[in-house]
């Protein structure tokens, strides 16, 4: 970090806010990784059975780059308001040596050492999970549920955490939500390994989809890395959709097993279509059961439809909590009741005659939810009322270029990296960052500033 760069200071951390309402403030220790139902990340994260999810296919040659997506960069950027707590990042490969002399170590503490010194977490990057030794007492907040975390105490119950990540259960809730149909796998567990049985199920579920009359929009119960939701907003789309889930359902439905058959992992939702903006709203549940509002931001898409940037206004953020104020309170009581405490982020849309509906349940610290923390360092202190965040950018470029080139703006405090892996097989980097402006349309203009360093058709879908 160059000298003359003041410290970042939060306005809050996510140890603040486990602190809050008589919690112990010294049992919890952060471990976040994202699951992977297709590839074992590294040696020591295998593929998560029991608590299955799913995810998109990826390009042959594009290991090292969800390796360092789901274990280095969304990590980085879920973590950053950590706060004075234990945080666990586990390492991709060993401490390798990257292009340009920089480790997977050194950008982890890069990261942390630009916040002020009484928010610095306590770093710790093991191997894998079997190298995590809690103090008695301590129990872990996680991500999403993983096997491989299975034999560490959890502050949250996991099955019951992968139940209200579930989309299934979700549209059971009784919350506001989208008209929702479900469709629950017939097969036993015993038959599916039968090739034959699970392709007549996957029809059978399919030909369900095949009757609907768009528009609508189907969803998979546990997706993840902005998978999983379908449009099927004219007859064209209904045939794309129909057409990818052929197999996709296939290997839904082999996903069940003895271990997680209780839990129902395979299913399909079928939602009514709302043509509105999604709107992710991000809170705190405490150890109490009372929340508190964090922020919320406007979602920004790339050329697939699939997430990219979230962005934020500052000004609106009072006028927002209490537009809001009602979705938070039900949720927050649902959630709290099944048993959970910590991080929550809704995706909430506005239907035709102005209910707000919840669309989706991100039961856990979310990019979004990140721009929240930022609040007083960029439009009270820097009159930046304007953020945005970038997720999994995919720049040709190492950490020091990036951060010589935009020196002037690294010194001001108007922009701040909060995740960066360099790529072992390559000179490019993965990397999260947080920009701010007076405006929109001054923001607008920043973000296109990084349009030279990134890499198009990057074989990493967001």
């Amino acid at each position: 970090m160059s000298p003359c760069r003041r410290p970042i200071v939060l306005d809050t951390t996510l140890h603040d806010l486990y602190s809050l309402d008589g919690a112990d403030k010294h049992n919890v220790v952060l471990v976040i990784v994202l699951p992977s139902s297709r590839l074992a990340l590294t040696p020591s994260i295998p593929i998560s059975k029991i608590f299955a999810y799913q995810d998109s296919r990826r390009e042959s040659g594009a290991e090292d780059k969800l390796a360092a997506s789901m274990v280095q960069i969304v990590p980085q950027e879920l973590s950053f308001a950590a706060g004075k707590m234990p945080l666990i990042y586990f390492d991709v490969g060993g401490n390798h040596i990257a292009p340009g002399g920089c480790s997977t170590l050194s950008d982890a503490h890069r990261n942390v050492s630009q916040l002020a010194a009484a928010q610095q977490p306590d770093l710790r990057i093991l191997k894998g999970p079997k190298d995590i030794h809690l103090l008695p007492g301590e129990k872990i907040a996680i991500f999403n549920p993983m096997d491989c975390l299975l034999h560490l105490p959890h502050l949250v119950d996991p099955e019951i955490h992968y139940g209200l990540l579930s989309k299934k259960d979700l549209a059971l809730s009784r919350l506001p939500v989208p008209a929702s149909e479900i469709i629950m796998s017939r097969l036993k567990t015993s038959e599916i390994s039968d090739d034959r049985l699970v392709a007549e199920e996957a029809e059978r579920m399919i030909n369900i989809i095949k009757d609907r009359r768009p528009p609508f929009v189907v969803k998979m119960p546990q997706a993840i890395s902005s998978y999983g939701t379908f449009l099927a907003r004219t007859e064209l789309e209904k045939r794309k959709v129909i057409q990818l889930l052929e197999e996709q359902v296939k290997i839904l439905l082999r996903q069940t097993n003895e271990w997680n058959a209780h839990m129902s992992p395979s299913s399909l939702i079928i939602q009514d279509y709302i043509p509105s903006e999604t709107v992710p709203v991000a809170f705190f549940i405490t150890r109490s059961g009372r929340s508190i509002f964090i922020g919320c931001a406007r979602q920004g898409l790339d050329s697939k439809g699939l997430w990219e940037r979230s962005s934020m206004s500052y000004r609106e953020q009072d006028r927002l909590q209490r537009e809001y104020a009602s979705i938070i309170d039900v949720s927050t009581t649902y959630i709290f009741k099944k048993g959970y405490y910590g991080p929550v982020g809704l995706d909430v849309m506005t239907d035709a005659s102005g209910q707000h509906l919840i669309v989706d349940f991100n039961i856990r610290s979310t990019a979004s939810q990140m721009l929240g923390f930022f609040k007083n360092h960029f439009s009270r202190d820097r009159g930046l009322h304007e953020a945005a965040i970038f997720s999994r950018l995919d720049l040709g470029c190492t950490r020091d270029q990036f951060e010589k080139d935009f020196e002037e703006e690294f010194n001001s405090g108007s922009l701040i990296i909060i995740g960066w892996a360099h790529l072992r097989k390559s000179k490019s980097s993965l990397a999260c960052v947080v920009m701010a402006a007076e405006d929109k349309e001054k923001l607008s203009i920043f973000a296109g500033r990084l349009e030279p360093y990134r890499i198009k058709d990057a074989s990493l879908e967001k």
